[in-house]
């Protein structure tokens, strides 16, 4: 099927969506792999940057989160209805692949800033002595 960007509806936008994939992204598992990772992190640092949030904010990994969601319930509808377990097993490697990386460092800036919080208001309270 080709990607035909006139296609009415949302049928259009999966094969638009699926034509731009095999177009760009390589075949090999384990290069499509290092892509989702790097993705992963490339979007989540892009998100914070525009949002202009910190990377120990919520809102830049909720976006990240949801916007690989949404790529694998692409995915996914390609071959709807999936009766292949093997899909499944696909679309959960590719949102780990690429959501585990920023969600640990998403943690880590958090539970960092949040000590450094504490420890200012600990500092800020220990001083009226």
């Amino acid at each position: 099927m080709s990607a035909d960007p006139s296609a009415p509806g949302l049928r259009g936008v999966i094969d638009l969506y699926e034509g731009l994939k095999r177009q760009y992204v390589p075949a090999d598992e384990g290069i499509r792999a290092l892509i989702h990772v790097h993705a992963g992190l490339a979007l989540w640092l892009l998100l914070a940057l525009l949002l202009r949030r910190r990377l120990s904010s919520v809102i830049p990994l909720i976006g990240v989160w949801l916007i690989f969601a949404l790529t694998e319930i692409l995915d996914i509808s390609t071959q709807w209805p999936v009766r292949q377990d093997w899909v499944w097993q696909h679309a959960a490697s590719d949102m780990a692949q690429s959501l585990t990386w920023p969600t640990i460092l998403w943690a880590v800036c958090f539970w960092r800033n949040r000590d450094e919080a504490d420890g200012q208001t600990s500092r800020a309270s220990g001083s009226t002595d």
